[in-house]
Order: C-alpha cells, then structure tokens, then sequence
C-alpha cells in the first residue's frame, strides 16, 4: 500500500473516532471504521467496531457479513 494511502486511511480512523463522540448510536461509523481498520490489516480491531455497530443495530448486514469473513479465516 502507498504511503498516501496508509495516511488517508489513518485520517479516516481519527475522522470516525471524532464522529463516535459526537454520535456514539450512530452503527454505519463503527462499520465503516471496521471496514478502514481492515483495509489497515487490522483484522481484531475491525471485529470490535463490527461488534459495536451490530450492538447498536443487530440486523446491520454489513458489519454481519464482514464480521463472518473475519472470523472464517
């Protein structure tokens, strides 16, 4: 991965860390911080914020269907 990529996709993390504070109930941010913390290789991490979010909302078919490819590897 490209060095300008990496550091947009660690601006993304700060962005939706920001956007949690401001709105902790809000499952599609900790989704789309799984889904970046994937992209970041960091698979364990993403699996948490996949949690928060099917938490939050339980029928989030997205964070369902990647919390599954996490844990089928």
């Amino acid at each position: 991965m490209v060095l300008s990529e990496l550091n947009k996709l660690e601006e993304a993390i700060e962005q939706f860390d920001k956007a949690i504070k401001l709105n902790p109930n809000d499952f599609k941010t900790y989704s789309s911080k799984g889904i970046t913390l994937l992209a970041l290789g960091k698979p364990e991490q993403a699996l948490e914020q996949f949690d928060m979010a099917l938490k939050i909302n339980p029928n989030d078919s997205v964070s369902l269907t990647m919390k599954k490819l996490i844990l089928s590897k």
